[in-house]
């Protein structure tokens, strides 16, 4: 094996053309093997976040010698149980959901979501979660366990993906699985794979608080129908495809239907998060505050407090729509002194 040194001088007399042949072959295999390394240590290490070492080595072996069949793991820190094919794209979804988290929007931000989530909630409204192509449900669990209030809707359109689907989220009941497709209008008698549109999911006393679409390009169609859902919604997270379909603009639906309000855009591994622009002001307010109270100051005392009555009365305005009184208010909705909460006055 060559030393460091020996291999970064080899390197530079590449570069300056002075290897010999049997060094100019040391250097290929030395440079070929780092780039292997790298790569394959950037997709293991957030499989083994999600599964854990031994559960992933296992994995990893399977799909090695071609043993399909699914066998049952612990995903995240919350060991959420759940079915694996070793030989599918499970392991790369599970990676990307438990792994790199890439549908986790913070503390802060999650923090508030689930507080507008109750104070809807104390009002009569369920929250809801549209999981748009939630394929064998991990995404699904991942939304039950982080915003246990709200129902998820998780829709699939591949029948032997979705009875794996149907399988993971028994477990959560606040999750109702559905083999559909979202699309821009129901199915007609012809057509065999069952549609829904984005707006027929919302029933009567509902409200949208997160759409997840993750759905293969059908963006397009699926965002220029339900117009006012998409408006309506504090959290947006899609999976663009525009590479995969130029020239479609599957996008221009969506970015039409939000035209006028004040979003933030954040970008999360493969998908774009949008936010109403009064959930990030809130949540880093959130964050100056506990960088301005210091290490003395406990996390029971300064986590996730916003700095001001007003800050809520704009969450609570534009996400939930309800009539306000002039007294402050609280996550349930309520004036000040019926009840107690993170935004309460000292």
């Amino acid at each position: 094996m060559l030393k460091a040194g020996r291999r970064f001088n080899l390197f530079r007399a590449q570069d300056s053309g002075l290897t010999s042949g049997k060094e100019q072959r040391t250097v290929n295999a030395v440079r070929g093997t780092t780039h292997n390394v790298y790569p394959m240590m950037a997709s293991l290490i957030p499989l083994v976040r999600a599964l854990g070492l031994v559960a992933a080595a296992n994995i990893l072996a399977r799909r090695k010698l071609g043993f399909a069949r699914a066998i049952a793991v612990r995903l995240g820190p919350g060991k959420e149980q759940a079915k694996l094919r070793p030989c599918d794209s499970d392991l790369f979804v599970a990676s990307q959901i438990f792994g790199t988290r890439e549908y986790d929007l913070g503390a802060d931000i999650t923090k508030i979501l689930n507080l507008v989530s109750s104070a809807w909630l104390d009002e009569g409204i369920q929250p809801l979660i549209i999981d748009g192509g939630a394929n064998v449900g991990y995404s699904s669990i991942f939304f039950s366990s982080t915003y246990p209030t709200a129902k998820v809707i998780a829709l699939e359109v591949e029948p032997q993906t979705y009875a794996m689907l149907e399988a993971n989220v028994s477990h959560h009941p606040n999750v109702s699985p559905r083999l559909a497709a979202l699309w821009s209008h129901k199915p007609s008698s012809h057509e065999l794979t069952p549609s829904v549109r984005l707006d027929q999911l919302v029933g009567t006393n509902e409200r949208v608080l997160l759409i997840k679409l993750d759905i293969e390009g059908s963006e397009r169609e699926v965002c220029s129908t339900s117009r006012e859902v998409l408006r309506s919604s504090p959290v947006i997270v899609i999976e663009p495809h525009d590479w995969m379909l130029p020239g479609k603009a599957c996008l221009a639906p969506l970015l039409s239907a939000l035209e006028g309000q004040d979003r933030d855009i954040i970008i999360s591994g493969e998908n774009l998060v949008i936010l109403d622009k009064a959930i990030t002001v809130a949540a880093s307010k959130n964050i100056s505050a506990r960088i301005r109270a210091g290490p003395q100051l406990e996390d029971s005392q300064a986590d996730y407090r916003v700095d001001s009555q007003a800050d809520y009365r704009v969450i609570h305005r534009r996400l939930a729509d309800s009539e306000l009184t002039d007294a402050p208010l609280c996550p349930s909705g309520r004036p000040m002194g019926q009840d107690q909460g993170y935004f309460a006055q000292a």
